[in-house]
């Protein structure tokens, strides 16, 4: 089953006896997905009791204004109230639908740089290269980022920087991520990585609920002629 619509149809109160069920399992499985929804829950609290503070003074004005009319500074009261309430939802609306168009595009770029041998020294640089990799392969994104640093400082690859920014996505360094991507010279493109980092950063903009920043990178990169641009294209229209 889809776990986010699982999610959603959770708090929108239309789940069946079997999927609530499946959705349990899940939050037992997933320690992210519990903190997601514990997250809800109580906003969903908070904005339960915004709601109930909001009818009780909408009561009391209504009842002490029964013999008199409301005054233009009363009305615009109830407004800011209402108002508060909108900008909570729609704050918090646009984070889940950013987390899930993350979700849904977000995964780590394959090994493409070294592929892992076995029998192969790791006293040497070369050694660290392929334990690095071995280690992202292995899905040890926090050792792996370690490893890729000491690479870069070795040979001052751009390659280890790209894999190392990701490391940092994928432990949720987002802002680490970032400026480790936004800082890649690019001396040298052998591996055509240049683009993907761009894709990467906008994911993390997106992530970081940085819209517009990510909705410029991805203007960009819909005009190139590389792989990334039919996603970003995708990603741009279910962001308008």
């Amino acid at each position: 089953m889809d776990t986010p619509d699982l999610l959603n149809r959770y708090f929108e109160g239309s789940l069946s006896p079997e999927e609530k069920k499946a959705l349990q399992e899940a939050l037992d499985a997933d320690p992210v997905l519990k903190e997601e929804w514990l997250f809800r829950k109580e906003l969903q609290a908070g904005l339960h009791i915004l709601q109930r503070k909001q009818d009780k003074v909408m009561l009391r004005k209504w009842d002490a204004e029964r013999k008199n009319r409301f005054t233009v500074k009363k009305l615009l009261a109830v407004a800011a109230l209402f108002a508060a309430i909108a900008v909570i939802y729609w704050i918090y609306s646009g984070q889940q639908q950013h987390n899930k168009l993350y979700t849904d595009y977000f995964q780590a770029y394959p090994n493409v740089i070294h592929p892992t041998v076995r029998g192969e020294t790791t006293n040497t640089g070369n050694g660290t290269i392929r334990q690095a990799f071995q280690l992202y392969e292995q899905g040890d994104y926090e050792a792996a980022g370690k490893l890729f640093e000491k690479v870069y400082n070795l040979n001052q690859e751009d390659y280890a920087l790209f894999y190392m920014a990701i490391c940092r996505m994928e432990t949720g360094e987002l802002k680490q991520a970032i400026q480790i991507l936004e800082s890649i010279q690019w001396k040298k493109d052998e591996y055509a990585l240049k683009s993907w980092g761009e894709w990467y950063r906008a994911l993390a903009y997106l992530k970081s609920d940085q819209t517009q920043l990510a909705k410029e990178i991805l203007s960009a990169l819909s005009k190139e002629n590389h792989p990334s641009a039919t996603m970003a294209i995708k990603l741009l229209s279910q962001l308008n």
